[in-house]
């Protein structure tokens, strides 16, 4: 049923990799709200209060546990890419065939859905939209070359030495502290995302390092491994548009003319799927997302406006469906509540609860939703 009001999901992960986060991020770019984080690989015992439209545009499925998502996630099938084949004999299978046409994430799965008697056509994956609505950086603004989670032998062989010299070599992988943390999860793949949508050059391994990057117009390589799990059908439809060279073809990699890469263009019929989402959600929300700011990131703290709690400083708590975290305030006036945070464009679609707990009495009080106290 469409309506207005309605509530939205996003998946949430506690994994060490970071790209997982950045196909949420895409997908709460074009939600208007997010009310909930939910498990993608425990969607059976997910059980939401009252329906969640979420975005599957994620990677399908881990482990074994094969059971259907909870009837009260509401699939919106746009990025969906089959990470096993088992589950096309599992009862996912007449679940998605119900629900199609599948909008899948690659076009390995485009051929897998379809083998299966399933309707599916190719979507691509809405990291490559991130940077829909943000001004593209000018070339004499853009500053370095990043390089991200290339193993130093491939870097030492395959790039060249005028551009691994000075180069910002990073990784996807989390630290320990931040990894349990929903919240710093999406400000730090935010920062990320805001230093590849300001490099001159990006050099990976990682699809959602090299599809945001498309999208924010920076020049970007990739250079995947095939031995990380369907490396090859993951990269399969992007590499038509995308420099690829994986690192076990010899060939491919000899033929890569580094003086030539220039920013990639998406699709048109990839951009053509794209905007039918957004129609379609549009009418479900009775809103259209407001595109996200720039810059992603600035390392301001996430600051709330003060509703009359004076001038002592509290615990803040933020809360919704998936999420939990206790703050501890940089600056408390009685104007301004900084938190040890940093702000993120998005971040003002969390539907979170705000809650304050006195030192003395240790009386928890609940005092508004984030975006009625966000100040920035």
């Amino acid at each position: 049923m469409d309506r207005a009001g309605l509530r939205a999901a996003a998946f949430g992960f506690s994994t060490y990799n970071i790209g997982d986060d950045v196909q949420s991020y895409a997908a709460l770019a074009r939600l208007p709200r997010l009310d909930a984080l939910i498990a993608r690989d425990r969607m059976a015992i997910e059980a939401l209060d009252g329906p969640h439209l979420a975005i599957f545009n994620s990677w399908f499925k881990q482990g074994q546990d094969y059971r259907l998502p909870h009837r009260s996630i509401e699939p919106e099938l746009f990025g969906f890419a089959l990470g096993a084949d088992k589950l096309l004999t599992s009862p996912w299978r007449g679940w998605l065939a119900a629900r199609g046409p599948v909008g899948a994430r690659d076009t390995d799965s485009v051929d897998l859905l379809r083998s299966a008697g399933i309707a599916a056509d190719w979507a691509g994956c809405l990291t490559l939209f991130i940077g829909k609505g943000l001004a593209p950086v000018p070339a004499s603004e853009r500053r370095g070359v990043l390089i991200v989670d290339l193993p130093q032998e491939a870097i030492d062989a395959h790039v060249p030495a005028e551009l691994r010299e000075g180069a910002e070599i990073i990784s996807n992988f989390l630290p320990a502290l931040i990894r349990l943390d929903p919240l710093m999860r999406f400000a730090t793949l935010a920062r990320l995302l805001e230093r590849l949508r300001t490099a001159k050059l990006v050099i990976t391994r990682r699809l959602h390092i090299a599809l945001p990057s498309v999208g924010f117009g920076t020049p970007v390589v990739a250079l995947p491994d095939s031995d990380i799990s369907n490396a090859r059908r993951r990269f399969s439809g992007f590499d038509e548009f995308l420099p690829t060279a994986f690192l076990d073809d010899a060939p491919g990699l000899a033929a890569l003319d580094w003086s030539t890469v220039r920013p990639s263009r998406i699709p048109a019929s990839l951009a053509r799927s794209e905007e039918a989402l957004e129609s379609r959600l549009a009418v479900r929300f009775g809103q259209t997302a407001p595109a996200l700011i720039a810059p992603l990131y600035d390392g301001a703290p996430l600051t709330l406006r003060n509703p009359g709690l004076g001038p002592e400083p509290m615990t803040v708590t933020l809360s919704m469906r998936g999420l939990r975290r206790d703050c501890r305030p940089t600056w408390w006036s009685t104007e301004r509540i900084e938190l040890d945070l940093p702000w993120f464009s998005g971040v003002e679609r969390f539907m979170l609860d705000v809650a304050v707990t006195a030192r003395r009495t240790h009386a928890s009080t609940r005092v508004g939703a984030l975006p009625d106290l966000l100040l920035r």
